[in-house]
């Protein structure tokens, strides 16, 4: 969440957590937040 409110983009931090796909970084956000990882960073 740190690293999306710094505005970094989703790709950016979906590889940087490790994820070999960004769909599937959204995915799991998603999941436990509610919302994607786009919105919840005001884009």
């Amino acid at each position: 969440m740190e690293l999306l409110h710094a505005g970094n983009s989703v790709t950016r931090v979906s590889v940087a957590l490790g994820y070999d796909s960004v769909s599937s970084f959204i995915a799991l956000f998603r999941r436990v937040l509610g919302t994607t990882p786009a919105r919840f960073a005001g884009r």
